[in-house]
């Protein structure tokens, strides 16, 4: 008597969905082939079958995590999304910030955030320099709170507004001392001997 059971199939979105779920719970350099596997309840093979290695398989997963940070079309919202997704995943948070130094997509999401920037009014009158300037400063500073947030365990709703407050802040004193900056460099162009 044949089995009549129909025969599991596991597409691509569907191993990236499995092996995002374990990135966020150990992060991308602990997560496996194996425990992808595990977790679909397969063997190996569906999911070498789909990427070739695990280097690949991490390369969609950060893709993946990378344009669902970036779908706002807000700068400001952009990156209190992705401060969120930090302080709720810090594991894999720091393991995109390494991933991105060796990605070939990385070019391509630091062009789409400068467009971003680009189209901020508070933002405006601040060419592409000084926008890339900007955008590492507050990046650093969102690395450091997701980095301080580790040893705040287990206080994640309570550290969660405070932070974002912290970000929202932070970010217009940045603004206000690149405009500070930019005019001090202006007048001083301007004074003549």
């Amino acid at each position: 008597e044949e089995n009549d059971m129909p025969k599991k199939v596991f597409d691509q979105e569907c191993i990236l969905e499995n092996a995002l779920f374990i990135a966020k719970e150990v992060g991308l350099e602990k997560m496996s082939m194996r425990s992808v596997a595990k977790r679909m309840q397969c063997s190996v093979t569906p999911i070498y079958d789909a990427f070739e290695s695990k280097e690949d398989l991490i390369e969609a997963v950060y893709s993946k995590v990378i344009k669902e940070n970036n779908s706002s079309n807000d700068y400001f919202i952009r990156n209190k999304e992705v401060l969120l997704y930090g302080l709720k995943h810090p594991q894999l948070y720091r393991d995109i910030r390494r991933q991105s130094a060796k990605s070939q997509q990385t070019n391509l999401y630091y062009d789409e955030v400068i467009q971003l920037m680009r189209n901020q009014e508070s933002l405006s009158g601040f060419n592409d320099n000084e926008l890339e300037s900007l955008n590492f400063d507050i990046l650093i500073y969102m690395n450091g709170l997701v980095e301080r947030s580790i040893t705040e365990t287990g206080r994640f709703e309570n550290i969660q507004q405070t932070f974002v407050t912290y970000l929202e802040q932070v970010t217009e004193l940045f603004i206000l001392g690149y405009r500070t900056a930019k005019k001090m460099e202006e007048d001083t162009s301007t004074i003549q001997f």
